[in-house]
This record gives structure tokens, C-alpha cells and sequence, in this order.
């Protein structure tokens, strides 16, 4: 339902080609896009621990745990 909504609005609003993706597909989505890279960066204080056992089922390369990574980026 959220994916469906949000898709229309972003449309109604002229945002163009946009792709929508909900969280429980997300770790798939993400693992397609990083293909066979041999190591994977994730925020340590923005991910569960049952988040970080998704992603370890969802990719073959080694899980790195960062932490401020992004916020500095800002």
C-alpha cells in the first residue's frame, strides 16, 4: 500500500522516474546493486542486530561495521 502511495504521489508531484522500495525489500535491492563487492560498509548505530543477519544472508562479501561514517559526509 505505502509503495503504491508513494510512487503516486512522487508522480503527482513531477518527480519523475523514481524508483520506490520498502523496507523489507531493501536489503535485497541493495545486495543486487552492490553485486560481488568484496566488503560491505554498514552504520553500526543504524542497524538491529536482525537487520545485520539479513544482510549477512543477503551478500557474500565480509560486513564492515562504521560508525559516523555518513554524519561526516553531511
Amino acid at each position: 500500500r505505502y509503495g503504491t502511495q508513494a510512487a503516486a504521489e512522487l508522480a503527482a508531484a513531477g518527480a519523475g522516474d523514481v524508483a520506490v522500495e520498502i523496507a523489507d525489500q531493501l536489503v535485497a535491492v541493495a545486495a543486487a546493486a552492490v553485486g560481488d563487492a568484496g566488503r560491505v560498509a554498514l552504520e553500526a548505530d543504524e542497524v538491529t542486530w536482525a537487520g545485520r543477519d539479513r544482510w549477512d544472508a543477503a551478500l557474500d562479501g565480509e560486513l564492515v561495521p562504521t560508525e559516523g561514517v555518513i554524519a561526516a559526509m553531511r
